[in-house]
């Protein structure tokens, strides 16, 4: 059960921290906004907690869950519903 707990909240730590706050800024400068993302990471919880955050297994878990968030926020989207009708 510590396995699965643990790997909760680091997924969640994960997920909060992903994508920097100023990700469309990036986007639109043609920047990489995952680099930025793992740089303010690791300044923020430091080297030990960064390198678990970045465990291949809680990477995962992040990525599928922010696939997940990504198309519900297009289908929620009016501009992306009346586009894709």
């Amino acid at each position: 059960m510590e396995g699965v707990v643990r790997e909760l909240f680091l997924a969640k730590i994960g997920a909060l921290l992903h994508d920097p706050p100023h990700k469309a800024w990036l986007l639109k400068e043609r920047r990489e906004h995952e680099k930025r993302a793992k740089e303010l990471i690791k300044r923020i919880v430091g080297d030990r907690l960064y390198d678990q955050v970045t465990e291949k297994k809680v990477e995962e878990i992040i990525h599928s869950s922010d696939v997940l968030d990504a198309s519900i926020d297009r289908w929620a989207s009016p501009v992306y519903s009346q586009t894709s009708s």
